[in-house]
């Protein structure tokens, strides 16, 4: 799968999702740019998964005709140490999320 890690996601946790292919908002010079055109430019490079804290993109965004799904990650912390602590359900949710789909992801199992 390839997955766009939004600018308030550590870079370095794109390491910890083995098996895909993982780019970061910063790097690709996409910083500062606002969620609906993030999310077409997403989709024009062919990702298929958006990873971000901006829990934004559940209300502001009309999901269903993207090809892109949204996993927005809210641990009780930010920081590299709290998105471990999820990676692995993070990589059970990918493996079945559908496109235009929006999952919310927290500490809490309920979500």
């Amino acid at each position: 799968m390839r997955v766009l890690l939004d600018e308030n996601v550590p870079e370095a946790f794109g390491k910890m999702l083995d098996g895909h292919v993982v780019d970061h908002v910063v790097r690709l010079g996409w910083a500062g740019t606002k969620n609906g055109n993030l999310l077409k430019r997403a989709e024009e490079h062919g990702y298929e998964l958006l990873v971000t804290h901006d829990k934004g993109f559940e209300f502001q965004q009309n999901m269903s005709e993207r090809s892109v799904s949204i996993i927005v990650v809210r641990p009780k912390s930010q920081g590299l140490v709290a998105l471990m602590a999820i990676s692995s359900r993070l990589l059970d949710v990918m493996s079945v999320i559908e496109p235009g789909s929006v999952v919310r992801l927290s500490d809490d199992e309920r979500g």
